[in-house]
């Protein structure tokens, strides 16, 4: 009587050509494997190498993107400074502004446009001072013209 292990040492010579093409196949295909995972790691790490100058650079724009939009906010203030926005009342020689209608008949409100700051100021006083105005038994309405932006900061 022969052991178990007799046995398959007596058959293991028949089973060794396949066994060994198997492990060569195996052996194959973890070298496949092993080239493709290094070159998707040598990828890996150019994207990377791409990425943090990109990342800086976008940084630098974002930031450039923030001083513009605050320079033009600036701008824009200062173009309307001298300006008059009036509401429910007909007046010759004026402009209308392009922003979003606020009267209630939808059209946009007139505004005026002073040569001297110092004229707005004295019409906002006297505005001030008289209280409730009316034209034509209609409410009128003397405000500055700012930014709705600068409104929300005020």
């Amino acid at each position: 009587m022969r052991c178990s292990l007799c046995l398959s040492l007596t058959v293991a010579p028949a089973n060794h050509t396949v066994t060994e093409e198997r492990i060569d196949e195996v052996a194959t295909s973890c070298d496949a494997i092993g080239v493709r995972q290094a070159e998707a790691e040598s990828r890996i790490s150019a994207l990377e190498d791409d990425t943090v100058p990109l990342q800086a650079r976008v940084n630098e724009l974002i930031k450039s993107n923030s001083d513009l939009a605050s320079q033009v906010l600036d701008l824009q203030a200062r173009s309307r400074r001298d300006n008059l926005s009036v509401s429910d009342i007909s007046i010759d020689r004026a402009y209308r502004t392009f922003g979003p209608p606020a009267a209630a008949d939808g059209r946009p409100r007139p505004v005026i446009k002073f040569h001297r700051s110092r004229d707005v100021t004295t019409v906002l006083s006297a505005a001030k001072r008289a209280g409730d105005l009316q034209y034509e038994d209609r409410p009128l309405c003397i405000v500055p013209d700012i930014l709705p932006v600068m409104r929300l900061t005020v």
